[in-house]
């Protein structure tokens, strides 16, 4: 399901009660997979270009324990032309404690748009390890964007009314 078909049918007021009120509880590596060529060790890597991707695999809102989790895989292959050199795969689950029952659609776009950017910094921090390991120096993975996370901005108000 695409975020333009979530969004939808989305009751903004539901996702963004959940936004305001969920919280990380744990952010955990649960696998990962690290391939380099060995041609790639001693290569020129000026002309290496990054490819990532990231995917959510499950996900499920617990109303009764109060958590929303699932998992997220990343995945950075650096390319030299077409050909991969060196590919990390990693999956991380990511728990969110809640302080009431979670709306299911409003759950699963919330860990679509906000758990992906909760672990993809650890991501990164495991791509720059591995590599590091290898004695290669490469530069940070990007990071990725998309569209604010609430449905319907709130109301913004202006704290200093003499600055009008």
């Amino acid at each position: 399901m695409t975020d333009s078909s979530l969004q939808a049918k989305l009751e903004p007021k539901e996702y963004n009660r959940l936004v305001a009120h969920a919280k990380v509880q744990s952010i955990r590596l649960i696998s990962s997979k690290y391939d380099i060529k060995p041609n790639a060790l001693g290569a020129d890597r000026e002309d290496w270009t990054y490819q990532v991707s990231y995917r959510l695999l499950d996900w499920h809102c617990n109303n009764e324990e109060l958590l929303l989790s699932g998992t997220w895989e990343y995945t950075a292959s650096c390319l030299k032309k077409n050909k991969k050199m060196l590919v990390v795969i990693a999956r991380y689950l990511v728990t969110y404690r809640l302080n009431s029952v979670c709306d299911q659609e409003a759950g699963q776009q919330f860990f679509e748009r906000v758990a992906k950017f909760a672990a993809y910094p650890y991501f990164r921090g495991t791509f720059a390890m591995l590599t590091q390991q290898s004695g290669i120096m490469l530069h940070p993975l990007p990071i990725i964007s998309e569209q604010p996370r609430w449905v319907t901005p709130p109301v913004q108000t202006d704290a200093n009314p003499e600055s009008k």
